[in-house]
C-alpha cells in the first residue's frame, strides 16, 4: 500500500461474509516495525471471538444530519435494520451527533491534502507525471494551504475521538448509513464518502454490511462502527446482524 495521510489512512477488508474479514484480520494484524504508523498492540484471535459465547449488543443509532444527507431509501434501510436488531433482542437508543463531527469532513479534506502533499512533495517535484491531473491537482493545493489549517483540522480531530470514546463507554456499536445512496452504476466511481470520513477521523473500526437493494437493483448497506481496537466484539456483532439481515444478492424486478 502507498502511504497517502497517516492521520487518516486504513486499510479496507472486502470479502464474501464476516468470517472472512476475521480471517483475513487475523492474518494483518500486528506491529510492523517497517511501518511508523502501526500501534503496539495485541493481536487478538478475531476468529475465536465469532464463536464465543454472544450477548445482544448495544446498539447507538447516530441521528442529527444523517437523513438529511441519505436517500430515502437509504434512510429506510438502516431504521429497518435497527427495528430488527432491536426485535431479536439489542438495545437500541438513537442519540445526537456529537458536535465536533459537523467539522468532520473539511477537516478530513484538510488532513488528506496537506499530509498527502507533504508525503509525496518530492514526486510532486519530481515526477508530476506519474499522478492522475486529479490526484496532482489535489496534492498540490495541499501544499498551499496554511499551517492553521493543519492545527485546526488535528483539534477537530482530537475531538471527534474523545466524543466518539464517550459514547462507547455506553454502546457496543454505533449504527450509520455507509453511503449516502445505493451503490454506484459502474466502475467509474466507489461512492460518496460522508459517511465514512468520520470514522477515518477518529480511527474506529468500522464494518459495512449489505442489508437490500435499491428500486433500481443495486446494493444498499449499513455500517457498524465499533471502538477503538475492539474489532473482536465488532465482529462477533456484525456476524449477529449478518445473520438477522440475511441478505440476498438475488435482484428483484426493476420497476421502469
Amino acid at each position: 500500500m502507498i502511504p497517502l495521510a497517516p492521520s487518516t489512512d486504513h486499510p479496507g477488508i472486502i470479502a464474501r461474509a464476516v468470517c472472512d474479514l476475521a480471517l483475513t484480520l487475523q492474518a494483518l494484524a500486528g506491529h510492523d516495525s517497517r511501518d511508523h504508523t502501526s500501534a503496539f498492540q495485541p493481536v487478538h484471535d478475531y476468529v475465536k471471538a465469532l464463536e464465543a459465547p454472544f450477548k445482544a449488543p448495544r446498539i447507538v443509532l447516530m441521528g442529527g444530519d444523517s437523513c438529511d444527507k441519505a436517500s430515502e431509501e437509504v434512510c429506510e434501510t438502516v431504521k429497518r435494520a435497527a427495528e430488527r436488531f432491536k426485535a431479536a433482542g439489542a438495545y437500541v437508543e438513537e442519540i445526537e451527533t456529537p458536535p465536533s463531527f459537523a467539522e468532520a469532513q473539511a477537516s478530513f479534506w484538510r488532513l488528506l491534502a496537506i499530509e498527502g502533499a507533504s508525503g509525496h512533495r518530492e514526486a510532486l517535484e519530481k515526477r508530476p507525471e506519474t499522478f492522475s491531473p486529479k490526484t496532482r491537482e489535489f496534492l498540490e493545493k495541499g501544499l498551499t494551504m496554511p499551517a492553521l489549517d493543519y492545527v485546526r483540522a488535528k483539534e477537530v480531530q482530537r475531538r471527534m475521538r474523545n466524543e466518539s470514546a464517550e459514547i462507547f463507554e455506553r454502546f457496543d456499536v454505533i449504527l450509520v448509513p455507509t453511503a449516502p445512496t445505493s451503490a454506484p452504476h459502474g466502475l467509474g466511481s466507489t461512492g460518496d464518502p460522508i459517511f465514512n470520513n468520520p470514522w477515518s477521523m477518529t480511527g474506529t473500526p468500522a464494518v459495512s454490511l449489505p442489508s437490500g437493494l435499491s428500486e433500481s437493483g443495486l446494493p444498499l448497506a449499513i455500517q457498524l462502527v465499533g471502538s477503538s481496537f475492539a474489532e473482536g466484539r465488532l465482529l462477533a456483532i456484525a456476524q449477529w446482524c449478518e445473520g438477522l439481515l440475511a441478505f440476498s444478492h438475488m435482484p428483484r424486478t426493476v420497476r421502469g
